[in-house]
């Protein structure tokens, strides 16, 4: 083992990390142009390496250059696709993960109100749905019971029979 002077070692160590940095630069650098760019002008372009590859035209330097933007190309397909908008890579994940959550909870309120409606009796939701259309006959209604009874008719026509099957299993005669 070689003993390296303290001063070294932290010039060393400066070193190394400003080559990260650089790297890292380069790297945002690439992805901005990626971003900026029309998603059919790399296709064109990726073709056109893919053309030449075939040829045996293609540099090894061409070639690193096409297998990048194979990649980011692949990895940015929907940030490139979006109407070519600059967006952090961070900000992406969010939207991603926020629209996910948003679903899941979509999904979730739909089964639990489908739950709900299973365990009614048939009576109970025959009689709100009278009771919303004499409201909108009188002129009573409003638009929130409006939207409620619109998705109570709907779920009911939809399924009338397995709500009362369900209702004959858990309320026998």
């Amino acid at each position: 083992n070689k003993i390296v002077h303290p001063a070294d070692f932290e010039r060393r160590k400066a070193k190394a990390k400003l080559r990260e940095k650089r790297k890292k630069n380069r790297k945002e650098n690439y992805e901005t142009k990626m971003l900026h760019m029309n998603p059919d002008d790399i296709k064109a372009e990726i073709e056109e390496y893919k053309e030449m590859e075939k040829a045996g035209k293609l540099t090894k330097w061409k070639k690193d250059k096409m297998s990048r933007e194979v990649a980011f190309f692949d990895r940015l397909k929907d940030k490139v696709e979006t109407n070519n908008k600059i967006v952090h890579p961070a900000d992406f994940e969010r939207r991603k993960a926020k629209a996910k959550l948003r679903e899941k909870r979509k999904k979730n309120r739909k089964e639990n109100y489908e739950t709900k409606m299973l365990h009614m009796n048939p009576d109970d939701i025959k009689a709100e749905i009278e009771e919303y259309k004499e409201m909108e006959k009188a002129g009573k209604l409003t638009k929130w019971k409006k939207d409620k009874m619109s998705r109570e008719v709907a779920f009911f026509d939809r399924l009338k029979d397995k709500v009362e099957t369900n209702n004959k299993i858990v309320h026998p005669a």
